[in-house]
């Protein structure tokens, strides 16, 4: 049992099952190490010391390694985030694949996510999809050698792993009832071990999930998407147009914008449980402030029913905060065209009189200087 750092007593406080006399009453025997997977020198050292213990020869691998990383898209990433959540899992793999290529095994199994399968959405979690993404590769250039490989892409575990650590910071993807409980995990991990390729384990409402995630269509879950139905079928639109759209529209072009994003603002505010409405922050993050993919599909068939056009399901995930998503919906669903900058009214009302100086033109400042002059 390998870790990056050496934590033995948080190791077996944590997986008192793989360390406690249970196990050893069995014949098993559990041997710690400590190196970090991405460093060849690192884990031929751990592996000469627990063959120095006495371990038998290794007949399987497991890899787990992973560092989890914030929703940002790839181009908001700087070189030290994608370096240290691509090492673990690229480098990582790549040099466990090299270290026992000649070594017969009867298991090389990979924790993937289900990262690796969400197409564009997936960008919003940039360098984790790709790191995910080539432990997939990985276990079919095994297969293609003719040595064994099996990549799992996981969804997300409850209680344990990375999701938890991501969940405390903030953020989620997958509400809490479209995870894995640990013996459930478990229990499929034991019937795939046998097996070989890639492998999905998600515990999700299918329709929904392909709604929001249409792209994972394309991968290894095209073989179940066909008996799912029409995942467009989840929700229909209004037949009849909606009051709210015939208010918007009615109003000058200027406070059209506005008027959106508070109706943006209230819709996500609900689906997060937010009150009131305007204590949403409508310039940060969504899924920093929790919302994950259920409550984006509630916010679309919301956003929907206000205004009776279709929106696709990925727009919160690609548009991310309240002013973005309105922008988008504004010049690409309502069709405005171009849209003036949306200024939230909480900045324009800040009442600083620098702030309010700065947005005045030379003649104005001039004709309010005259006039304060005159008096």
């Amino acid at each position: 049992l390998n870790g990056r750092r050496s934590q033995p007593r948080q190791i077996r406080s944590r997986c008192p099952h793989c360390c406690d006399s249970g196990v050893r009453a069995t014949g098993a025997t559990v041997y710690l190490a400590t190196a970090d997977v991405s460093c060849v020198d690192q884990v031929e050292v751990a592996l000469d010391a627990v063959n120095a213990l006495g371990c038998p020869a290794v007949r399987g691998v497991f890899h787990l390694a992973g560092v989890p990383q914030p929703l940002l898209p790839l181009t908001q990433l700087d070189s030290p985030t994608l370096q240290s959540v691509l090492k673990p899992k690229v480098l990582g793999s790549w040099l466990l694949h090299r270290q026992f290529a000649d070594t017969p095994l009867d298991f090389f199994i990979l924790f993937s996510s289900w990262a690796s399968l969400l197409g564009a959405v997936g960008q919003r979690i940039g360098s984790y999809s790709m790191a995910n993404t080539f432990l997939d590769a990985i276990a079919e250039h095994r297969r293609a050698l003719g040595l064994p490989a099996l990549s799992i892409n996981w969804g997300d575990w409850a209680e344990i792993g990375l999701r938890h650590r991501v969940v405390q910071a903030g953020y989620r993807l997958l509400p809490d009832d479209w995870t894995l409980h640990p013996q459930q995990g478990l229990d499929a991990l034991s019937r795939l071990m046998p097996q070989q390729g890639q492998r999905a384990v998600l515990p999700v409402p299918w329709p929904q999930f392909l709604q929001l995630f249409p792209q994972a269509a394309q991968t290894i879950l095209a073989a179940i998407a066909p008996q799912l139905g029409d995942a467009q079928s989840v929700h229909s639109l209004p037949a009849t147009p909606q009051p709210f759209l015939q208010k918007l529209e009615s109003l000058p072009s200027k406070a059209q914008l506005q008027q959106l994003i508070t109706q943006v603002q209230f819709h996500a505010a609900k689906v997060m449980g937010i009150q009131p409405p305007s204590a949403l922050d409508i310039q940060r993050g969504l899924f920093e402030m929790g919302m994950d993919s259920l409550m984006a599909l509630e916010l679309k068939s919301g956003l929907e029913s206000s205004l009776g056009r279709s929106i696709p399901a990925v727009a919160a995930f690609e548009h991310p905060t309240v002013v973005a998503l309105s922008t988008y919906l504004a010049q690409e669903v309502l069709g405005w065209g171009a849209v003036p900058s949306a200024v939230p009214a909480q900045v324009e009302e800040s009442g600083d009189p620098l702030s309010s100086i700065a947005q005045l033109s030379d003649d104005e400042v001039d004709r309010l200087f005259a006039e304060k002059i005159s008096r």
